[in-house]
This record gives C-alpha cells, structure tokens and sequence, in this order.
C-alpha cells in the first residue's frame, strides 16, 4: 500500500485578512507542501493519501475551511513521485440569507433532497452492418458491404441526478465508462454505458454536499465492439492457409467472411444464406455492478 515517506513545507505560504462593507472579517491562508511517496499514483490519489477531505480545517485556524486543492506531480531523477500540494482555506461561509430559494422538491439538508429520474431520446446516425432481421448487408455478389451508409437512428439516455455528501475519485474512474454487468432499469446486461462523471462541491444551509450527474447511454445490440469473421487465410485440417479466388486461383485481395470453423464462406453460399456469417464479440468495455451504485428506487 502507498504511503507518503516525506514531507516538505515550501516557499509560498500566506495570509491575509479582508473587510467587507458590513464589517465581516474573512480570514484566508494558502500552503504549499512537497510529499514525497513511494510508488507511483495519480495526483488526486496523493491529495486522498495526505487526507485532504471536504471538512479539511487549516491546522492553526479551525473556523478556516479548505476552499481549493491543487496537486501535480514534480518528478526528478533522484526522487521520480515527487507532488506538489497547494490549499487555499477560508474563514468565509455563505450568508443563508443571500442564497436563492429552494427548488420545489429540495430539502433544507441537500442530502434528502430526492433522486431525479430521467430517460432521454436524441436523434443520432449510425452505421450498421446487419439489416433488420439481424443478416449482414451483402453486394449481389455475396460479398459483405464493407461501408453501408449511414442512417438517422436514435439513443436513449438514462440520467440519473443525486445529491451526496462526497466526489470519490476513485469511485469514479472505476464505475466511468463501464456497462452494466446485470439487468439495470429495465436494460438487459450489457446494453447500459455510463458516461465518466465528475462533481462540483456546493453548498446549502452551511451543509457541503456534491451533485452527482449520472448518464448512462442506452445500446441495444450491446457496447461489446462486434466484427465479422473474416481474413485472408482458413483453417484446413488445422492449419492456417491462404484463401484462393475460385477462378483465378490466386491468393484473395480482399478478406473472405469466416464460417464459425474458421473456413472460407463460398460467395454463393453466403448470398442463398446470410445467417452464415460470424460476428465476433470483443471485450472492448469492463463490466461493473451499477447496482453498487446505489441509483435503485
């Protein structure tokens, strides 16, 4: 496990004292650190590792909270995970009677404000490779169309918004651009991509809390990447061999459709049936649990 193994107060350091016209008195610091740990980690996991949390206090002054953290990484030649650690705190807090009034629904504590639940619809274009009846789009000499045109298509969107009391980075990168690994709102697996999500810190009733947005776009055939079977070479007999043009008997310019035996697919034959054809499924996207998420009415 990481640990920080040394850490270094630099240059940079300040205060200064502000008045507003009603005589409130805001107290602001910054503080530079250097932290030196002992593998290598993204900056916000070095921020994470020193502790830097949401109800961070400046040590000398507890009533000054920590407005903005900045964190990059300075390596050298003698000490590759070097980070340097700016903080700015605050004395200053909102003045409750100057925010604006509560949305319909919002609640004094952000937290029990309730989850808002939204399907979307936009008009998209697509390529696709199989017609309606799931048969790959050949020319009428039975060979696969490598280019169909595009045609007008649409998307569903799942957004989901809620309000929680932190950004966990982490939690972020793993759950973002994954697809769900179960049946999710009604979506079969593996038909549901959540987008990458991020998070601004705001504040209601001196309560800090983080909205979170989450988009998770709809897919009926899958997001698993999908290609058909298809090479210049066959299995024969177990052994990788350079298809032949039937008439010339030269090596094929262009690649054959595969049956599910690695063999060449006949012209002819994948014209009288289509159905021969083989689509290979990638893992092109990692499966996560977005039940883990906590997002279920």
């Amino acid at each position: 496990m990481a640990s920080i193994v040394d850490v270094e107060r630099l240059f940079g350091r300040g205060f200064d004292v502000t008045i507003d016209p009603s005589s409130k008195v805001t107290r602001n610091y910054k503080r530079k650190l250097r932290l030196r740990v002992d593998e290598n980690l993204d900056p916000d996991q070095v921020a994470n590792l020193y502790g830097v949390e949401q109800f961070y206090t400046h040590p000398r002054d507890p009533f000054a909270f920590l407005r903005k953290l900045s964190c990059t990484d300075v390596p050298d030649k003698i000490d590759p995970w070097v980070y340097e650690l700016n903080l700015e705190y605050s004395t200053d807090q909102p003045d409750l009677q100057e925010q604006p009034p509560k949305e319909p629904g919002e609640s004094d504590d952000p937290l029990l404000d309730p989850m808002e639940i939204e399907w979307q619809s936009e008009e998209t274009q697509t390529i696709k490779f199989r017609d309606r009846d799931n048969r790959p789009f050949l020319n009428t000499a039975g060979d696969v169309i490598e280019s169909p045109p595009p045609i007008p298509d649409s998307t569903l969107k799942l957004v989901v918004t809620r309000n929680e009391a932190y950004y966990d980075p982490a939690r972020a990168r793993f759950f973002g651009n994954t697809i769900n690994q179960h049946a999710f709102y009604g979506c079969e697996p593996g038909q549901l991509r959540l987008h990458p999500f991020g998070s601004k810190q705001s504040r209601r009733n001196g309560r800090i809390y983080w909205p979170h947005t989450y988009i998770m776009e709809f897919k009926q055939d899958g997001w698993q990447p999908k290609q058909i079977s298809a090479g210049y070479r066959e299995l024969v007999d177990g052994q990788l061999t350079r298809i032949k043009d039937p008439e010339t008997r030269n090596d094929v310019s262009e690649p054959i459709p595969l049956d599910a035996d690695g063999r060449a697919i006949p012209a002819e034959d994948l014209k009288a049936n289509p159905d021969l054809a083989v689509y290979i499924e990638f893992t092109g996207f990692r499966e996560t649990d977005f039940a883990q998420l906590g997002l279920n009415l």
